[in-house]
């Protein structure tokens, strides 16, 4: 007996981790689960973040973003305001313009407008384009000025006479002449507004004026005196 070994003594600390072992790894198994649960859970929570915008980085680039759209709404609102409560202002219709009367005064001082006037009468007795009318005679033509260079406005005071009737009647006619493309003085026949407008003041003046109420009395006198005449001018 005396030849055999003696056993050795057990290491307590051998003995308890030995004894403790499945509970150390239970341990260490719930800490790792934590922890990855605890990972986990950070990660979404991040990601959640990232989705929703609530990054800080961005958050001045939306305030900013922000100012801009609600500036951009309030022009569009104040335009859509001006509009719907703007009042339009009138225009007021121009007031026509008068011609100035003309500072005028009939003259015998222009044998052009004088034989234009007087082949004006005459070309009406050859075409007969009155065919009550025998002939024109005595054809006496004062003008003035028209209200361009080279125009005028002629009054012819002549006298004429109808078939089968002696008497010569008295008459005055009023007339625009401008030169052709020759430079020729004629008659024109369509008288643009303006020279109607311009020839109306003619009228008015004081020479013209006369000049009408000395023939008007030349041919109430011939009127008076003719009285089968007067009554067949008044059946025409």
């Amino acid at each position: 007996m005396a030849n055999k070994k003696k056993k050795k003594a057990a290491n307590p600390v051998r003995e308890w981790i030995s004894d403790n072992l499945r509970y150390m790894l239970l341990i260490l198994i719930v800490l790792i689960a934590a922890l990855a649960v605890f990972l986990i859970y950070r990660e979404v929570s991040e990601r959640r973040q990232v989705g929703s915008g609530t990054v800080v980085t961005d958050s001045s680039s939306t305030s900013a973003s922000a100012a801009s759209v609600s500036s951009s709404s309030g022009e569009k609102e104040q335009e859509k305001t001006e509009v719907v409560t703007a009042t339009p202002t009138p225009t007021p219709t121009p007031t026509p313009t008068a011609t100035p009367m003309p500072d005028v005064s009939l003259t015998e001082m222009n044998p052009a407008a004088t034989e234009s006037v007087q082949n004006y009468f005459y070309s009406l007795q050859a075409t007969g384009e009155n065919e009550n009318v025998e002939y024109y005679d005595s054809i006496h033509v004062q003008t003035c000025p028209g209200p361009t260079e080279g125009t005028y406005i002629a009054y012819a005071d002549y006298e004429y006479k109808y078939w089968n009737y002696d008497a010569l009647i008295p008459a005055l006619t009023e007339m625009y002449l401008a030169p052709d493309a020759n430079g020729t003085l004629q008659e024109v026949s369509n008288v643009p507004e303006d020279v109607q407008a311009y020839i109306t003041n003619v009228r008015q003046t004081e020479s013209v004026q006369n000049l009408i109420q000395e023939v008007t009395a030349r041919y109430q006198e011939v009127m008076d005196a003719n009285p089968d005449l007067n009554e067949y001018i008044n059946g025409l």
